[in-house]
């Protein structure tokens, strides 16, 4: 099948679904052919979907608190007691929610200097 020339298909429905099914396409706003395209295809679209944003951005909050962490240890104390790991932790999180909500600007400075260094 060439997948460059449209294509026809064809089925039977009774009178009532072809109501049914006309009703809902000018419900949607659409012809009749559009509407069962998005009713049996799947969307198409170059978004990621939001849960997959949602899960990226935390998953960057997380590393940016990691991120953050690792420089505070040596400067707190030589030796840490779980206390001390507990305020570190606590403590990033100011820095990384900053992080996270500036993220756009980080990307955008590392892709304009070409490096993959994230500030």
């Amino acid at each position: 099948m060439d997948s460059r020339q449209p294509q026809i298909f064809s089925f039977q429905v009774s009178g009532e679904e072809a109501e049914e099914l006309e009703a809902a396409a000018r419900n949607a706003g659409m012809k009749r052919s559009e509407y069962l395209r998005r009713k049996v295809l799947p969307p198409v679209s170059n978004e990621a979907p939001a849960d997959i944003i949602k899960l990226l951005r935390h998953m960057i909050y997380i590393l940016a608190r990691i991120h953050s962490a690792l420089y505070c240890i040596p400067e707190r104390q030589q030796t840490l007691t779980t206390e001390a790991l507990q305020a570190i932790y606590d403590d990033t999180i100011k820095s990384a929610r900053e992080y996270i909500a500036h993220l756009d600007e980080h990307l955008a400075a590392a892709a304009s200097d070409g490096t993959d260094e994230i500030e």
